[in-house]
C-alpha cells in the first residue's frame, strides 16, 4: 500500500501545473472537489478527487507513523485548497493535528479567525489546551 501511495504521489506531482507550488505558498490556489452544474464544465473535478484522496491517505499514513508535523502540513494544505466548502471536513481533525504537532499558536489563531471552527467542540477544547500549553490559562476561561 505504501508503494502504491508513493507512486500516486509521484504521478500527481507530475500532473500539477508548474506554478502550483508558488500559488499554493501564496494562498491563491483553489481546487474544488465536488462538481456542481454542468459536468462538461467541471470535468477536472474527477482528477481533483484523486488528488484529494491521495493527499488525505498520505496524511493518514503520516499520522499512523507519528509524523505529526508532516500530517499537520498535509492537513493545512488540503484545507487551504477549498476552505469555504471543506469537502473532507478537515476542521474536525485539524485541531488534533495541530496539537500533536505542537502548533499551539496556530490553533489559537484558527479558533479566533474562523467562525465555523469556533463552533466545533473539539476546536474549543483544543484552543483551551493550546492556551494552557502557552501559559495563558486565564484566556482559556
Amino acid at each position: 500500500a505504501e508503494m502504491m501511495l508513493r507512486s500516486a504521489l509521484y504521478i500527481l506531482e507530475s500532473w500539477v501545473h508548474p506554478r502550483f507550488p508558488d500559488l499554493l505558498a501564496e494562498g491563491r490556489c483553489r481546487l474544488r472537489l465536488d462538481a456542481t452544474g454542468d459536468d462538461t464544465a467541471n470535468s477536472d473535478c474527477g482528477l481533483n478527487a484523486v488528488f484529494y484522496s491521495t493527499l488525505f491517505k498520505s496524511l493518514m499514513a503520516c499520522r499512523r507513523k507519528s509524523l505529526h508535523d508532516t500530517a499537520f502540513a498535509l492537513g493545512k494544505l488540503l484545507f487551504s485548497l477549498d476552505p469555504s466548502a471543506d469537502p473532507l471536513h478537515l476542521l474536525l481533525i485539524l485541531d488534533q493535528l495541530a496539537l500533536n504537532a505542537g502548533k499551539n499558536e496556530w490553533m489559537v489563531k484558527l479558533a479566533a479567525e474562523l467562525p465555523q471552527a469556533a463552533a466545533l467542540p473539539g476546536v474549543v477544547f483544543a484552543k483551551a489546551l493550546a492556551l494552557r500549553r502557552l501559559g495563558r490559562e486565564l484566556e482559556a476561561i
